[in-house]
C-alpha cells in the first residue's frame, strides 16, 4: 500500500483558472431546470401508476432518460441496515470524522455496509495513516493480540465515544504493513472496534505517538454524505455495496480524482475485509469517474464512439471519453449492450471536473 501512495507528488498545485461563482451560478440553473424536469416525470408515473419505475441515485434522467418500464423484476435490498442499533453503516455517508487532525491530507476513502476505511498522509516525515472502522459485532481483519503487556493508551479523555478506557498496541504484517508500523486498536462503541495503523520511516516510537495523537483527534458517527461528480440510475435487482474515492496527482502537478460505485445483486454477502474481496462479496457492477484518464493514455484503444464521444470496450470492460473532461468507465458482467445502457444512464454534473465543490449528495431515492 505504501509504494502505491508513495507514488504521489507533493508538488504545490497550480491556481485554479475556474470562475468559482459563475459555476456555481450556472451549476444552480441548471439544477433548478432538471429539478422541474424530475417533477413532471414524478408527477406523470404517479398517474401511470408505474410500479415498476427505477430507482435512481439523486432521481435525474440521464442523457437518454429513465429506463424503459418493465425492466425491474426484482425489489432490490436497502443500502444500509439500522444505524442506531450500530450494526451497519449507510454506504453514502461518511462514519469517520478526521477534521479535527491538524496537517493531514486526505488520499482515498472507502465506504461498505459492515466497514469504513480511510487513508492520511500527514506530518513531516509523511507518515500514512490507514484507520478502518468496523460496524457493530463485526470482527476485524487483524491480530487482536496485543504485542505485550501495554500500559494503556488512555483516548477516553479526548475521544467521547470511547467505550474503553484505553486501546491496544497490535502486531504489524497486515495489508503488505512492516513488522515495526504502529497498529492501534480499540473499541468506538460497545463491540465495534477501529484499527488505526501509523507507518512511515520514522521510528516505532514516534509512529506510535502519531497514532495516539490521531486516535483521540478522531470522531465517529454518521457525518458527511459521499459526494459524486455524477448521477445514475441504479441498475436493476441490484443495491449500493461500495463507495470509494482516491486523490492523487499526474506528472505534472495537475492533480486527479478518481470516484467508484460499486453495486452488487441483492444476494451478494457484505465484505468484512477491506484488504480482500471474495467473489461472493466483489461488486457485479463498478461505474467509475476518473478526471485524469484520456485516450492518449492508451493510443489506439479508443477505436469506437459513443454518443459522439470517444470509446473502448474489452470483455465487459467499456470505457466512454466523455465531453466533461472525465472517463467513465462501467465494468458489467453482461455484453456491450448492457455496458452502454448503463452508461447512458449516467449524468455528470456540469463542471464537476474543475472542483469537488460542485459535486452533489450521492442518495439513494
Amino acid at each position: 500500500m505504501t509504494d502505491i501512495l508513495n507514488q504521489f507528488r507533493e508538488d504545490p498545485l497550480p491556481p485554479s483558472g475556474v470562475d468559482v461563482r459563475r459555476a456555481v451560478r450556472v451549476g444552480r440553473r441548471r439544477r433548478r431546470a432538471q429539478t422541474g424536469v424530475v417533477a413532471a416525470s414524478v408527477i406523470a408515473t404517479l398517474t401511470l401508476g408505474a410500479a415498476t419505475a427505477p430507482r435512481w441515485l439523486d432521481a435525474l434522467p440521464g442523457p437518454e432518460g429513465p429506463a424503459e418500464p418493465g425492466r425491474v423484476t426484482c425489489a432490490p435490498a436497502p443500502t444500509t441496515v439500522d444505524s442506531d442499533s450500530l450494526s451497519g453503516f449507510d454506504v453514502l455517508r461518511r462514519w469517520i470524522n478526521p477534521r479535527a487532525i491538524n496537517g493531514a491530507e486526505e488520499l482515498d476513502y472507502e465506504t461498505a455496509r459492515l466497514w469504513q476505511r480511510l487513508r492520511l498522509r500527514m506530518g513531516p516525515r509523511e507518515a500514512m495513516l490507514d484507520v478502518v472502522l468496523y460496524a457493530q459485532h463485526v470482527t476485524p481483519m487483524a491480530q487482536m493480540t496485543p504485542t505485550g503487556p501495554p500500559g494503556p493508551v488512555d483516548l477516553a479523555a479526548a475521544t467521547p465515544t470511547d467505550v474503553m478506557p484505553g486501546g491496544y498496541w497490535l502486531p504489524g504484517g497486515l495489508d503488505a504493513d512492516p513488522a515495526d508500523a504502529a497498529r492501534l486498536a480499540w473499541q468506538w462503541a460497545p463491540d465495534a472496534w477501529v484499527v488505526l495503523t501509523a507507518d512511515g520511516t520514522a521510528q516505532v516510537g514516534e509512529l506510535r505517538a502519531t497514532a495516539t495523537q490521531v486516535a483521540s483527534a478522531l470522531r465517529f458517527g454518521p457525518d458527511a454524505p459521499v459526494y459524486s461528480p455524477f448521477m445514475i440510475q441504479v441498475p436493476p435487482c441490484t443495491r449500493v455495496v461500495t463507495s470509494s474515492l482516491l486523490h492523487g496527482t499526474q506528472t505534472d502537478a495537475t492533480p486527479w480524482t478518481r470516484f467508484a460505485l460499486g453495486f452488487g445483486a441483492v444476494e451478494t454477502v457484505d465484505s468484512t475485509n477491506p484488504w480482500l474481496t471474495r467473489a461472493d462479496t466483489a461488486p457485479s457492477i463498478t461505474v467509475t469517474a476518473d478526471s485524469g484518464a484520456t485516450p492518449g493514455d492508451k493510443p489506439g484503444s479508443a477505436t469506437l464512439e459513443i454518443d459522439a464521444q470517444p470509446a473502448s470496450y474489452t470483455a465487459g470492460h467499456l470505457v466512454v471519453y466523455t465531453h466533461d473532461g472525465f472517463a467513465l468507465e462501467i465494468n458489467a458482467p453482461g455484453d456491450y449492450d448492457e455496458a452502454v445502457a448503463i452508461y447512458r444512464t449516467i449524468y455528470m454534473h456540469p463542471f464537476a471536473k474543475d472542483s469537488e465543490g460542485l459535486w452533489y449528495q450521492a442518495t439513494v431515492s
